[in-house]
């Protein structure tokens, strides 16, 4: 199964890699939807120990998640709002991985009753927050590279007035 690479090519605007033909102005629909679609595995996954074997294929890196985002967030033919949506999603999957521990309400669980009964469970992702931390930040000067040579892509075009 390679669902989850494929997934994340799409996501990240790999879209050469995968020979897709994606018209520029459907793009930005077209990733909004498999990032969500990909944080929300994430997420899912990181509750059940069977769907975390999707992230953890034998053979892919444990960073393959950040790899990806940090792919489209580096490359320069994504357009400004899609590279910002590149960044959101390694924000909020690492926020998903950080946590060795994960809380789950009752209400959650059985469609209804008290919020205060809660439920501690394993993160099934836990053991990948590290490799992707030091990914991220062995990747911040390419980042700082791209703010710097392409300060003029994240000027605002009208400006605030206070």
């Amino acid at each position: 199964w390679n669902v989850v690479p494929y997934l994340l090519s799409l996501c990240c605007g790999n879209h050469d890699e995968l020979q897709l033909q994606i018209e520029v102005d459907d793009d930005d629909n077209f990733m909004v939807g498999y990032n969500s679609f990909i944080t929300e595995l994430v997420s899912r996954c990181a509750y059940d120990e069977e769907a975390a074997e999707l992230l953890k294929v034998k053979g892919a890196p444990p960073t393959q998640l950040v790899d990806a985002y940090m792919f489209g967030l580096l490359n320069g033919k994504l357009s400004l709002s899609n590279r910002t949506l590149c960044a959101h999603a390694i924000v909020s999957i690492l926020n998903v991985l950080k946590t060795q521990t994960l809380v789950l309400g009752d209400e959650y669980e059985n469609g209804g009753g008290a919020a205060d009964e809660v439920m501690s469970m394993p993160n099934h992702l836990y053991e990948l927050f590290e490799p992707c931390m030091q990914k991220l930040y062995s990747r911040i000067p390419e980042l700082c590279d791209v703010i710097r040579n392409d300060a003029g892509s994240f000027v605002s075009l009208s400006p605030i007035r206070i």
